[in-house]
């Protein structure tokens, strides 16, 4: 028998007297470790004194089996209440700028809000290529038989976006404001019919208003303002 071959051979015979040892390995994922714990802590329990443990080595094993299981759930428990959270916080976020928005809408169009004011609220100027304010004009009143009244005027080269306010007056000389639209027209439903009633229009954008309109009015006679009624 060559030298070689009596090295296998040992090997064999050595191999065959070795005792192998099993191998441990704790798994990697929460749920599968919670488990596993689980089952070593009850394992320790059922044969503590067959492995010569004692009931430190217990509660040991299961504090540390309980603690996991713990911060596990807790963990848990925290994802999905931070689900919740995001999706009141999305849903209190819409809510918000709807009614943000609604008072920076009324905020821009209020003859009152000087650029002071709006940049107080967080409004930016317009750009440069909006151009001046310019003062609407051709405002013109429509009576209708129902008592309601449609008033019109032209844009006169104010960009998109620009607020109108409108005023009206009993007589002409005191003047209240009444509404502002962003179109070139508007429908007052307070009108009556028979009852004369004045008219005038500006521009606003970004804190800056124009010269009044010509003034339009129903009922009122002669003006230097148009009367027309519908049929």
């Amino acid at each position: 028998m060559g030298v070689c071959q009596f090295d296998i051979l040992a090997q064999v015979a050595r191999n065959k007297n070795r005792k192998i040892m099993p191998s441990f390995k704790l798994p990697t994922k929460d749920g599968d470790l919670v488990v596993a714990f689980k089952n070593f802590s009850g394992a320790m329990e059922t044969y503590a004194s067959v492995l010569n443990f004692d009931g430190a080595d217990e509660a040991a094993t299961q504090g540390a089996s309980i603690a996991f299981d713990t911060a596990n759930t807790n963990a848990a428990l925290a994802k999905d209440a931070a689900k919740g959270a995001v999706a009141t916080k999305s849903s209190v976020k819409q809510n918000s700028s709807e009614i943000v928005r609604g008072y920076a809408q009324r905020i821009k169009s209020n003859p009152a809000a000087t650029p002071e004011i709006l940049a107080a609220f967080g409004f930016t100027p317009d750009p440069a290529s909006a151009g001046p304010v310019q003062t609407p004009t051709m405002l013109s009143a429509q009576a209708r038989v129902d008592g309601t009244c449609r008033i019109t005027w032209k844009k006169n080269g104010n960009v998109a976006g620009t607020t109108y306010v409108i005023e009206t007056s009993a007589n002409g000389t005191n003047w209240t404001f009444f509404a502002t639209s962003t179109a070139t027209r508007f429908d007052d439903t307070n009108a009556t019919v028979g009852t004369p009633r004045w008219y005038r229009v500006r521009a606003s954008r970004a804190g800056v208003n124009s010269a009044w309109s010509n003034f339009a009015v129903i009922y009122g006679g002669s003006s230097s303002g148009s009367l027309k009624v519908a049929a």
